[in-house]
């Protein structure tokens, strides 16, 4: 049994990767406006976790009576 390897196109592998990376930084800059927005919101829910936690212990455990 020979193992035959298959020669790959050469120019299919490079469109292929061309357009990966166009759809990459497309999709960045589509994001782009909202990642101070979300990095802010990341602080915040890191920030005011304990809080939750406590809020939670005080509602008898119940979380839906704690984010309100």
């Amino acid at each position: 049994m020979v193992n035959v390897r298959q020669p790959r196109d050469v120019a299919q592998i490079l469109l292929s990767v061309l357009f990966l990376a166009i759809m990459i930084v497309a999709c960045l800059w589509i994001v782009q406006p909202f990642i101070l927005g979300f990095a802010w919101a990341g602080t915040v829910v890191i920030a005011t976790w304990p809080v939750l936690l406590r809020l939670q212990k005080i509602m008898f455990g119940r979380r839906s009576l704690a984010v309100w």
